[in-house]
């Protein structure tokens, strides 16, 4: 039986512009696909004013300077890490393997999940300022399925777009399951939201 997972990268390349931060984290993306036993990369390109298809697998010869790329964290999930577990609050983070299935053909693929003492599971998704439109959809699914334990943390870019913010505005409940943050969240307010979602749950 063959096993693969089809990886799709799309959206506006203004994204890449607005911050070098953006282009390197993609850069880094693909040296970590060399490191596969088997792949396959395809793209368009433009060469000398033409565009032509670009294709790449494991038997194009490139090899990767990662030595141990699946041991790599970036440097601000190491920071949460450190400053969520440098306070007792009877909260943990888990490691969660398998995916959230909501409404329809939805999957979601959580950032983080906490577990505390009494077993409660909750999962936090983050939404940065290139996730406008999946946000959009995500509030609308929670509305008329508020049953998963799932909270959302919202970069404060993405916050001040007209649909976003208009989305959020009208949205009672994210008051008690989400959070707004800058850049990444603080443990801070993570631990808050947690507290509020479990609270919201046992009021209901």
């Amino acid at each position: 039986e063959v096993r693969a997972m089809e990886l799709e990268v799309a959206g506006p390349a203004s994204v890449l512009g607005q911050n070098r931060r953006y282009s390197l984290q993609l850069a880094s993306f693909f040296p970590a696909v060399c490191a596969l036993d088997k792949w396959r990369l395809e793209t368009t390109v433009e060469w000398k004013g033409e565009r032509r298809p670009l294709r790449l697998d494991q038997r194009s010869g490139l090899v990767s300077h990662y030595r141990n790329f699946s041991a790599y964290v970036p440097e601000e999930i190491h920071v949460f890490h450190q400053q969520f577990r440098a306070k007792e609050t009877g909260w943990e983070i888990i490691a969660q393997a398998v995916p959230l299935r909501l409404g329809g053909q939805e999957t979601v693929f959580p950032d983080l999940s906490f577990q505390n003492g009494e077993g409660d599971v909750i999962h936090l998704e983050l939404f940065h300022r290139w996730h406008a439109g999946a946000l959009v959809r995500r509030l609308e699914q929670l509305a008329a399925d508020p049953d998963p334990a799932l909270v959302l943390g919202v970069d404060r870019a993405v916050a001040r777009k007209k649909e976003v913010a208009a989305a959020l505005e009208g949205c009672p409940w994210f008051e008690d399951r989400g959070f707004l943050f800058r850049d990444y969240p603080t443990a801070e307010r993570t631990r808050k939201c947690l507290a509020r979602f479990l609270a919201g749950r046992a009021s209901d």
